[in-house]
C-alpha cells in the first residue's frame, strides 16, 4: 500500500515553506490547454423488448409484438445467419472547444453493424379498427452514423450510411411485399450529370473537393475502391431545426428536416395480391433531391 509515503509528502509541503514557494500556479490559458482532453466511449449489446406502443389521439394507433436488437430478430436476418443481439457496437461522446456535441457510432469488429425491428402488427383502434401493417420486418446494415448538436446554427446534423431489407403485409389491402432491398447507387450512378460515373473515374465518385488526393498511383486505386465500396450504401444527411413551414405555409417554430441528395437502388422479389405472385420490381438510381420536412401538430 502507497498510503505512508503520501502522508509524509502532504508532511513535508505542509512544514516546508521553501516547498510552497516553488510552486507555480497555471494560468487560464495553459489550464484549458490541458482539461477535456477526451471523450467519452460507450461499448453496448443489447435486445429490446416491448408489448404494446400506443399512440393516442381520438381515437390509437397500436403497435404490437415490437423487438429490436441484432438482424436476427428478423426472419430474413435469421436466414442470412445474423443474431439477435445489437452487438460490437462502441458509440462516442465529444464535447468540442465550440461546445458542439458530437455523437459517432463505431464497429468494434471492422464490420457493418447489423441491426434489425421486428413488429407484429400495426392497427388503428377506436370505435372500428383496421389492421393497417403484420409482420413488418426490417433490418440493415449501418456503416455510418454520427450526430452533432451544431451550436453556431442550434441544428441537429445527422449523417449515416445504411443498406436495408424490408418485409411487410397490409392485411386491408390483401398486399404482401416480400425481400424488398435497398442500396446505395452503386458505381455505374452519374453523381453530378456529366456522362462520366465512379466505375469510369475516382474523380467522379462524390469525394469532397476540399479532399487531399493521394500521389501515387496505388494509394488512388485504394481510394478508388473504397469509395465504390462506399456507394453500396444509402447515405443520408439531414439538418433538423426549428424553423418556418414551407411554400405558402404561415406556421412558425415547427420541427424542420432538411436532406442532402441521396441517392439508391431498390428491389422487390416478390409482391403478392390475394395471395398470388404479381412478380418482381427493380429501381435503378433514384435520385432524392431538394426533400425538405416541417412537423408540426394540427
Amino acid at each position: 500500500m502507497r498510503i505512508l509515503p503520501k502522508i509524509a509528502a502532504v508532511a513535508f509541503l505542509i512544514a516546508s515553506p521553501c516547498a510552497l514557494s516553488d510552486i507555480e500556479l497555471i494560468s487560464d490559458e495553459d489550464l484549458g490547454a490541458i482539461t477535456g482532453q477526451r471523450g467519452i466511449s460507450i461499448e453496448l449489446e443489447t435486445q429490446v423488448s416491448i408489448d404494446q406502443f400506443i399512440y393516442t389521439d381520438e381515437g390509437s394507433l397500436v403497435a404490437s409484438e415490437i423487438r429490436f436488437g441484432g438482424a436476427g430478430v428478423t426472419q430474413s436476418g435469421q436466414t442470412q445467419g445474423y443474431g439477435v443481439l445489437l452487438d460490437e457496437v462502441r458509440f462516442d461522446f465529444d464535447v468540442e472547444d465550440t461546445g458542439n456535441l458530437v455523437i459517432s457510432m463505431d464497429q468494434l469488429n471492422d464490420k457493418p453493424i447489423d441491426w434489425g425491428l421486428h413488429i407484429g402488427s400495426v392497427e388503428t383502434k377506436g370505435t372500428r379498427s383496421t389492421s393497417l401493417l403484420s409482420n413488418l420486418d426490417i433490418y440493415g446494415l449501418t456503416d455510418e452514423l454520427e450526430i452533432t448538436v451544431d451550436t453556431a446554427t442550434d441544428r441537429l446534423q445527422l449523417s449515416s450510411s445504411s443498406q436495408f431489407e424490408i418485409d411487410f403485409d397490409v392485411p386491408f389491402l390483401g398486399i404482401a411485399i416480400e425481400g424488398t432491398t435497398i442500396t446505395g447507387p452503386g458505381s455505374n450512378i452519374d453523381l453530378d450529370g456529366d456522362g462520366v460515373t465512379c466505375a469510369e473515374s475516382v474523380y467522379e465518385c462524390g469525394i469532397d473537393e476540399g479532399y487531399a488526393w493521394p500521389q501515387s498511383q496505388e494509394e488512388l486505386l485504394k481510394l478508388w475502391d473504397q469509395a465504390k465500396e462506399s456507394l453500396q450504401y444509402v447515405k443520408v444527411s439531414a439538418s433538423i431545426y426549428k424553423g418556418d413551414g414551407l411554400g405558402s405555409s404561415t406556421k412558425r417554430n415547427v420541427l424542420r428536416a432538411d436532406f442532402d441528395p441521396v441517392y439508391m437502388d431498390m428491389d422487390v422479389d416478390n409482391i403478392y395480391i390475394g395471395g398470388k405472385s404479381i412478380g418482381s420490381l427493380q429501381f435503378d438510381n433514384i435520385s432524392l433531391t431538394d426533400t425538405k420536412l416541417a412537423i408540426y401538430g394540427h
